[in-house]
């Protein structure tokens, strides 16, 4: 996937709802992560709240993503790959966006 450029858009650990979350591994992030691939953490709304994204890449980390990579697979991947890293998934001057600050970590 990765000498392709083929990112992976995938749930953290919710599963058995539907056919294609039958058979996931929680450490599926961080596998794909070591092998170069990007990763997305998703929502399937309503079913996974997307308000609850953040959550999603928490519990990532809490299975050994490393934390940038968990806040990335929920801001700046997704927006490289539908192409608006012009506009949304990074905190630079120009872009659109939001700021949550916590005085703890999310988890």
């Amino acid at each position: 996937m990765a000498e392709e450029d083929i990112a992976a858009a995938l749930f953290t650990d919710d599963w058995g709802f539907k056919f294609e979350a039958y058979e996931p591994s929680v450490w599926a992030a961080k596998i794909l992560d070591d092998a170069g691939v990007d990763v997305i953490v998703k929502s399937d709304h309503p079913v996974i709240n997307s308000n609850e994204l953040m959550y999603e890449a928490a519990k990532a980390s809490h299975y050994d993503l490393p934390d940038h990579k968990a806040i990335a697979s929920v801001t700046s991947v997704p927006s490289k790959r539908m192409g608006l890293e012009n506009s949304i998934g990074t905190l630079e001057v120009g872009l659109d966006g939001d700021l949550i600050v916590w005085n703890r970590d999310s988890r």
